[in-house]
């Protein structure tokens, strides 16, 4: 398959995939969004009140962007960065068929798919993970990025290590040793640059935790795993579908090109 075929359908995948991912934005990760800003919005409108009765002054300022336009904007970045993230995606796979576990091109794109996923998405998020708008410290926020995307470099670069070693070991280690190896390998080193990662610079402390009453003008920590679960469920979807529907898509045209084949041998 040429590698014309592979990014389109790398392409096709990714924007599928990435259509999906944000369902799941709205169905599933809204809500607890929503559950944040309101404690945001709860805990503003205190703010304000208090200011106001010591005879203090709030200077408002209009929202440059509503939540709607929020919404509308995630939903666009996903199918763009999933139909990007496809022609990686694709680009790679043509690349590492050859060294990815699997009998058949599905099972080979779900491998790449989990492989993907471990090293972008689960990888950074154990190092770092995502809160909610009610928590965090905006002022933190570039800290954060710089941190977020050291771990994903860091994610890649394990993978590669590990498939560095898969292929030193390939000639002289049986297979199932060589997998169990390469599995112990990840795991310890992973272990090893999670602990290298610096912490986050607003960890969530126990006052994050409080109750007031029958209302939360804190974020509880069941909103807060909730969100974070959600959030990865996102990238889940994401990448599991990216491969499925990849892997389903190569898979058809590699049995199209063998009826042909069939058909003019035939003739």
């Amino acid at each position: 398959m040429s590698i014309g075929d592979l990014l389109r359908r790398g392409l096709a995948a990714g924007a599928a995939a990435g259509c999906l991912a944000a369902v799941w934005l709205l169905l599933i990760t809204e809500r607890f969004i929503k559950q944040a800003l309101h404690i945001e919005d709860v805990r503003n409108a205190l703010h304000e009140a208090t200011v106001k009765a010591q005879g203090g002054h709030i200077h408002g300022e209009d929202e440059l962007v509503t939540h709607t336009q929020q919404i509308v904007f995630a939903v666009i970045a996903l199918v763009v960065v999933g139909a990007l993230l496809g022609l990686v995606f694709a680009v790679v796979y043509g690349a590492a068929r050859k060294r990815l576990p699997g009998y058949h091109d599905t099972s080979k794109a779900l491998a790449l798919g989990g492989i993907a996923f471990f090293a972008v998405t689960l990888f950074p998020f154990i190092a770092i993970p995502g809160n909610p708008p009610a928590v965090g410290d905006p002022s933190t926020i570039n800290e954060r990025t710089v941190i977020y995307l050291g771990a994903i470099a860091l994610g890649i670069l394990l993978v590669l290590a590990a498939f560095a070693l898969d292929k030193v070991l390939a000639d002289s280690v049986q297979a199932g040793l060589r997998t169990v190896l390469v599995l112990a390998f990840v795991v310890l080193a992973g272990i090893g640059l999670q602990l290298l990662i610096p912490n986050t610079p607003d960890a969530i402390q126990s006052k994050d935790f409080a109750f007031k009453g029958n209302l939360s003008f804190n974020a509880s920590p069941e909103l807060i795993w909730n969100f974070r679960m959600a959030s990865l469920g996102q990238y889940v979807v994401l990448w599991g579908a990216m491969a499925a529907i990849f892997g389903a898509l190569v898979t058809r045209k590699a049995e199209q090109s063998l009826t042909a084949d069939r058909e003019t041998v035939s003739a």
